[in-house]
Parts: C-alpha cells; sequence; structure tokens
C-alpha cells in the first residue's frame, strides 16, 4: 500500500490515493474468499484442522508460533 503513496495522490481531499483504496479492498477479498474455502475444507476433511495448526495460510515456508 504504501508504494502509491508518492505515486498517485488523492484530489479530493482524502488521505491516500485511490489505488491504496483499490488495494485495501483486494485484500479483504482475498482474504474473506480464503476463510470460506478453509472452512469448507475443515468441513469436507476432518485432518484438514491439524494441517492448518502447523501449516500458515499465506505465507509459506514460515513456522506458526503456537503448537
Amino acid at each position: 500500500m504504501l508504494f502509491t503513496l508518492p505515486a498517485v495522490r488523492s484530489m479530493d481531499g482524502l488521505p491516500l490515493g485511490w489505488a491504496d483504496y483499490l488495494l485495501a479492498g483486494l485484500v479483504l477479498l482475498f482474504w474473506g474468499s480464503s476463510s470460506f474455502s478453509e472452512s469448507i475444507s475443515a468441513g469436507k476433511y476432518p485432518d484438514y484442522v491439524a494441517y492448518k495448526k502447523h501449516v500458515p495460510r499465506f505465507i509459506p515456508f514460515t513456522k506458526r508460533l503456537k503448537e
């Protein structure tokens, strides 16, 4: 989001540019759709809940802190 601040500034008094609001909307949409698909997978596959505890959702090759 911060990379758009110098490139696209809002002319109507909003604190961020239009691209920042668009990016925030896309992130929220992606987060919501992944939560929905994970709930479907958890319902279909009982072992998915245990898998989810050890594998991060978005950033691969990182470990979860709680075990």
